[in-house]
């Protein structure tokens, strides 16, 4: 070691780091092409408006058949009243 020379080992150690490095650095742009391409698929990932026009909260659901079962009963007292 004290003849001025790089012992192999450590250049075997350097070489394999830098291949190493570069192999995380190549898989982490292609991690990010590929989770960029799934955020960006609208048949995956919905914007949050389209997703509450499609998926309607089941207690909206719930008030509108109240109403449509008070309409009925409603309507169902008119004709009963015009039978008379």
């Amino acid at each position: 070691m004290g003849n001025g020379k790089i012992p192999p080992e450590w250049v075997r150690t350097i070489l394999i780091i830098i291949i190493q490095l570069l192999a995380l650095v190549v898989w982490g742009a292609i991690l990010d092409t590929e989770v960029g391409n799934h955020i960006d698929d609208l048949n995956v990932h919905m914007p949050l408006s389209e997703t509450i026009q499609t998926f309607v909260p089941r207690t909206e659901i719930d008030v509108r058949l109240l109403a449509i079962e008070n309409s009925l009963t409603r309507i169902e007292s008119a004709v009963g009243v015009i039978k008379q």
